[in-house]
């Protein structure tokens, strides 16, 4: 239990220490956005009725709160985490530089373990993306800085994982 424990506090570790790159240290929450944006839909709320189809609009948008979304992803990834390094340090899947992962071998796998990695990594890689998409729809403006951030996800894992891990670089495996 306690291994476990541990697990998911590096994890979460991880996970911050990712944020406090992209977003800088200042800015590791989401909740200084979100108060403006509550403070400009109260704000467009007391305008005049003529305006209610707009406000309706907005109203819509806003129902998406990320503060609330971010959490469960992350509690999704810290659940997968200890599955995700097995599969790691036994070399069939690795960290390719998109930020995402990448299976990387199957063949000495039986077929019930191949479908439940390849679910596996469909998931992972599914959370990753909305997290992505998050953070370049909140934060991130031009293209550049959407390739770099992945890129920094990619380095951070990287950096974290144990020698012996594979990862994908510039369209080739490399053991670290």
């Amino acid at each position: 239990m306690l291994k476990v424990g541990r697990c998911l506090l590096k994890s979460l570790l991880e996970i911050m220490f990712f944020f406090s790159l992209v977003f800088g240290a200042s800015q590791c929450a989401f909740a200084e956005k979100s108060d403006s944006k509550r403070a400009e839909a109260k704000k467009n709320s007391e305008g005049p009725k003529k305006n209610k189809r707009l406000r309706n609009q907005k109203s819509k948008k806003d129902s998406f709160d990320q503060s609330t979304v971010l959490p469960k992803i992350y509690q999704r990834q810290a659940k997968r985490a200890a599955k995700i390094r097995l599969f790691k340090s036994k070399g069939h899947i690795g960290e390719a530089d998109n930020g995402l992962l990448k299976i990387r071998s199957l063949s000495s796998l039986p077929a019930k373990q191949k479908k439940f990695l390849e679910k596996l990594v469909k998931i992972e890689n599914s959370d990753r993306e909305k997290i992505f998409s998050i953070i370049q729809k909140d934060v991130l403006s031009t293209k550049e800085n959407k390739q770099s951030m992945r890129l920094r996800y990619f380095e951070n894992n990287l950096a974290s994982d144990a020698k012996g891990i594979y990862y994908f670089r510039a369209d080739h495996w490399t053991k670290k």
